[in-house]
């Protein structure tokens, strides 16, 4: 019989273009035809079970969570310090802990219970943390604004418990924050709090918490800090003012120039 000898680079040749095969080298048989008949049947007469439909492909993942905060879906304030008391105004914090935004930890600072008292717009803010698919209330950490007006004055951060009569009585003092704010260093005498100003690249802000003790009060965590701004409302909160001690800010109020 007569040997063929086939070299390997014509096999590949074969394999990529239409040329005709080598001598002796028969090339595969096409694959059979689609066809709607039914099945025939099998040695025992049964009728073989039609194939199976390939399975669709698999459904794209649900998001971890909600947006917290619809984009664009509320207009801008008109005033400074409106954004605290937008209806349903929303303001979304992103964990800055690693130095990059994390999608998947976000509190998301809500607006809610507007209304009007002795000329003042008055309004209750709650802060909810989502972590993946997981959500929790996380306004009882410190230094957090719960209940504020606001006037042409500023801002006043009221008691989370106060009613009508003691808003009313509040608005006759002057307000907790004007823009820019009066300046308060960390003393002793006041429990090591603060108030100051901070330039982000973003326009400046104003932070208020405690600083860390200098008598060698506190061993742990001691430092708290939140930083608001007339237009944006709160914009970051870190140390004992956050959940898990963890630096949250919205995006470009992250870094300090």
């Amino acid at each position: 019989m007569r040997r063929v000898t086939i070299v390997p680079i014509l096999v590949a040749l074969a394999a990529c273009s239409s040329a005709p095969s080598p001598e002796g080298v028969q090339p595969p048989a096409p694959p059979p035809r689609a066809t709607s008949a039914e099945p025939a049947p099998s040695a025992s007469g049964a009728r073989a079970a039609p194939a199976a439909a390939p399975s669709a492909a698999p459904a794209a993942e649900a998001p971890q969570h909600p947006a917290p905060c619809p984009e664009g879906a509320l207009p801008p304030p008109a005033a400074p310090w409106a954004v605290f008391v937008q209806d349903k105004g929303c303001m979304a914090l992103f964990n800055y802990n690693l130095r990059n935004p994390e999608p998947d930890d976000v509190i998301a600072v809500e607006v809610y219970d507007t209304h009007r008292v002795t000329g003042a717009d008055v309004a209750r803010l709650r802060y909810t943390q989502y972590i993946g698919k997981e959500k929790q209330d996380v306004s009882y950490r410190e230094h957090l604004p719960l209940h504020v007006a606001v006037t042409a004055k500023g801002l006043y951060v009221l008691d989370a418990e106060a009613d009508e009569s003691v808003v009313t009585a509040a608005l006759k003092k002057p307000p907790t924050y004007t823009h820019p704010p009066r300046i308060v260093k960390p003393t002793k005498g006041n429990n090591y709090r603060y108030v100051t100003v901070v330039k982000t690249p973003r326009g400046e802000v104003t932070c208020f918490g405690h600083a860390h003790p200098r008598d060698g009060s506190c061993e742990d965590t001691c430092t708290g800090e939140v930083c608001i701004s007339p237009t944006k409302g709160v914009v970051s909160l870190g140390g004992t003012a956050s959940p898990s001690f963890e630096f949250f800010a919205q995006e470009g109020f992250d870094g300090r120039e």
